[in-house]
């Protein structure tokens, strides 16, 4: 279950993480951007995630630190999406490899093996626990949630909360292609499943989607932080309204629409956010 959401400070302090997030992300963008469309709360850039949270630690300390987290992360790896992750202890590779990770070694722009997107949030809010802020972290990890209704994981764009994942691979992986997409897949037959012939469908329909390492990405990501900050504000992050960079798109055309093509906040959530409530 996801974390409760924490009683809002009397001032409100946003900031901003970097866990791994590819480098079309411009974090300089998404902060002024909060800071104009939030004027009354204090925006800040806290940087790398990682970095920020051993900043005061000694070496030893900030080695233990590292060893800890890379046993959740990997531990909370979903290597099944069709099946609901149970306790396990997780192979030493595995913590290794997300150690490695955490230290910047490495590739790091692939977003890795898929993690559950409530366990990371519990693991990340031990990196940053602090009570007068809404942290959000930029991060370059495909997250998953588990739906009991059918059974599986689904990807996602935004786990809210504290802090508040908003994934990045998930803008790519989790809202559905345009139906031609899947439709030039199906006549590929087993073909469909490599990746040249999945690029090669995905050609004729480029720009109606969002691609890993798009241009449009950090345009896309800034919905998505205010989607955050209404869930901090009001317990609810969407808006019904497809014009709105709060709707909860499920569809890549609806994503791009709410995000650039409209590219603006229906009047509920313009007064939401011109004046603290």
């Amino acid at each position: 279950m996801p974390p409760v959401r924490a009683p809002l400070p009397h001032m409100l302090q946003i900031t901003l993480y970097n866990d791994c997030a590819p480098n079309c992300v411009e974090f300089g963008a998404l902060a002024a951007f909060l800071a104009e469309n939030v004027p009354w709360a204090s925006v800040a850039f806290g940087g790398d995630l990682v970095t920020a949270a051993a900043a005061h630690l000694s070496p030893a300390e900030r080695g233990q630190l590292l060893e800890k987290t890379a046993w959740l992360l990997a531990r909370a790896r979903v290597h099944r999406p069709d099946h609901l992750l149970p306790p396990r202890e997780p192979h030493p590779m595995e913590a290794s490899v997300e150690r490695r990770r955490l230290e910047r070694k490495g590739d790091t722009s692939s977003p890795g093996v898929p993690l559950d997107g409530f366990r990371t949030q519990v693991i990340y809010a031990r990196l940053i626990a602090r009570a007068d802020a809404v942290q959000i972290v930029v991060t370059g990890r495909l997250l998953l949630t588990y739906d009991p209704d059918d059974l599986r994981y689904h990807a996602r764009t935004i786990v809210p909360g504290r802090p508040a994942l908003i994934s990045v691979p998930g803008l790519v992986e989790g809202p559905a292609k345009p139906r031609e997409y899947y439709q030039a897949l199906h006549a590929l037959g087993r073909a469909g499943l490599d990746e040249l012939a999945r690029a090669s469908a995905a050609k004729a329909i480029w720009g109606r989607f969002l691609a890993h390492g798009d241009d449009r990405t950090t345009e896309v990501l800034k919905g998505y932080l205010l989607q955050a900050v209404a869930y901090e504000l009001t317990g609810d992050p969407f808006c019904p309204d497809p014009n709105c960079r709060l709707y909860n798109a499920h569809h890549q055309e609806e994503m791009l629409h709410a995000q650039m093509g409209s590219g603006s906040l229906c009047a509920r959530h313009q007064a939401l956010f011109a004046s603290r409530p």
